[in-house]
């Protein structure tokens, strides 16, 4: 359900923030293909947080992130791309 799932989403993305790239990388096949079906949830939660692990994933791994996002749309595509480039841009 909605309230479980963005709870869930929510706990992967800190963990992730302290994870090393290395220790990310060998998670990276499961984690992916879910967070990328969560991106097209019925719940804009949902896929808000989903972006925002997304965006975790990218500072850690860097663009190996992109190869496990061959599934969502252009739409979806710029967005994330958004959303990475202001965390980046904060980042700085």
């Amino acid at each position: 359900d909605q309230p479980t799932l963005l709870f869930a989403i929510k706990i992967i993305t800190k963990v992730i923030e302290r994870l090393s790239e290395s220790e990310l990388s060998a998670f990276l096949p499961r984690i992916m293909p879910a967070l990328v079906t969560a991106y097209s949830h019925p719940s804009s939660g949902v896929r808000k947080g989903s972006v925002f692990c997304m965006v975790a994933v990218h500072f850690a791994v860097g663009e190996r992130m992109m190869e496990y996002t061959g599934q969502l749309t252009s739409s979806q595509m710029k967005l994330l791309n958004l959303y990475i480039k202001r965390a980046i841009g904060r980042a700085v």
